[in-house]
């Protein structure tokens, strides 16, 4: 069996899953296992074999109840493509540990922590994570409301495309370093930092837009007195009216 994708969907009563005893080894897709169990609580995956799996999109999409995961289970997944949505909605996460994630693959973590609203701090230390090929951060932290500190680890985003709404309404970040950030290749920081009201420096003078075609509303409630720009990526802004 190749796809296992949604086989848990919607059992919004049951509190535990324990899978330790599966044999998995030919699964490509859990895209969604465990989307809308709104009452999980625990997840057992055991020495599960997860070494052929391309997709996680949407894995634990709205378990509101879910705290923690352990995803050491996922270390041999060196083959992931697809990621976006997998913790989406998790409101009650307070912790995760990225670590284990192979994204030398991947292509998408869009939405990734979206509404992830108990989430305080994020340190996006993938394996790979200088060699990725992601090319959509779309609503990465979107509604991350409680987040305060997030760890970019030297992540690489040469080929990144979209970063709109990346980290809209993370209204309690107070500072951002971006300094690993490359951004020639992106299309769309459409509401990027809208939102971020209390953030008390932003230095983005790394930014380029030689590719940028929309960024309205990219300060969106931001002071602008915070703001580090270089004259460049000033006079693109300012010509395509973000500014």
């Amino acid at each position: 069996m190749e796809n296992i994708g949604y086989i848990f969907k919607g059992y919004t009563k049951i509190k535990y899953i324990n899978i330790s005893n599966w044999n998995l080894t030919n699964v490509k897709s859990i895209s969604g296992m465990f989307s809308g169990c709104t009452s999980l609580e625990t997840i057992i995956f055991g020495n599960s074999n997860f070494e052929k799996v391309q997709t996680m999109y949407s894995l634990f999409y709205n378990c509101q109840s879910l705290e923690s995961v352990d995803l050491s289970t996922f270390k041999n997944a060196s083959n992931l493509n697809d990621i976006s949505y997998m913790f989406y909605y998790c409101k009650n996460l307070k912790e995760i540990d990225l670590s284990f994630l192979d994204i030398s693959s991947a292509t998408n973590i869009g939405g990734m922590f979206w509404g992830c609203t108990s989430l305080t701090y994020i340190n996006l230390n993938f394996t790979n994570r200088k060699k990725n090929q992601i090319n959509n951060m779309y609503g990465l932290f979107k509604y991350c409301t409680d987040l305060r500190s997030i760890d970019f680890n030297d992540f690489n985003t040469e080929h990144v495309v979209n970063m709109e709404d990346m980290f809209y309404n993370c209204y309690s970040l107070r500072y951002l370093n971006l300094d690993s950030f490359n951004t020639s290749k992106v299309e769309s920081m459409y509401f990027m930092f809208g939102g971020c009201s209390n953030l008390i420096y932003l230095d983005i003078s790394n930014f380029v837009g030689n590719s940028l075609f929309t960024c309205s509303y990219i300060f969106l409630n931001v002071k602008k007195s915070i703001i580090y720009i270089n004259d460049i990526f000033n006079i693109t802004l300012r010509t395509k009216g973000c500014l």
